[in-house]
């Protein structure tokens, strides 16, 4: 009978390295999971890109998934980094390779992440310069009846709506 497949996150892992194929295991799963948070990454940096900020949202549980991943498997990557070297050598070096090209999405992901905070903070600060500068709100009486102070002026309400 065979087994149904299992996800990566559900499919059991050895928490050991003891020989060669232990050692490739892990150096293929860490690709693997490499290679999809670059996906991942790269499809959340072109949703920057293109100001489409409402797909972003649905790529965070995936983004976690794979994040968890890596971690259990580079954690136990550096407890038998002597080991795995010595077994895999071929694979880890794909593994680094692998690396280098996730580090340049994720340089490209931090970059578009900065410019849409910087684009957003400046539609804030635009929208509250425009609100402190306008008079909101009925006048009041002041000292010896006369009608409001001079210059002085309150601030309007403002609601963001943070889902378009």
């Amino acid at each position: 009978m065979t087994q149904p497949k299992q996800s990566p996150e559900q499919s059991p892992t050895r928490l050991t390295i003891s020989n060669r194929a232990d050692a490739v295991g892990l150096c293929n799963r860490l690709n693997d999971c490499i290679t999809s948070m670059t996906e991942v990454l790269s499809a959340e940096t072109n949703l920057l890109q293109e100001h489409n900020t409402s797909g972003i949202e649905p790529l965070q549980p995936e983004k976690l998934k794979h994040t968890r991943a890596y971690l259990k498997d580079f954690n136990l990557f550096k407890e038998h980094a002597a080991l795995v070297g010595s077994q895999a050598p071929v694979e880890v070096n794909n593994v680094r390779k692998i690396l280098g090209a996730f580090n340049t999405t994720l340089e490209q992901n931090l970059l578009a992440l900065a410019a849409a905070k910087s684009v957003s903070e400046s539609v804030v600060n635009v929208i509250a310069e425009a609100a402190r500068d306008a008079k909101a709100g009925p006048t009041c009486y002041g000292a010896n009846a006369h009608v409001g102070v001079e210059g002085n002026h309150r601030a309007a309400a403002i609601a963001l709506d943070r889902k378009f």
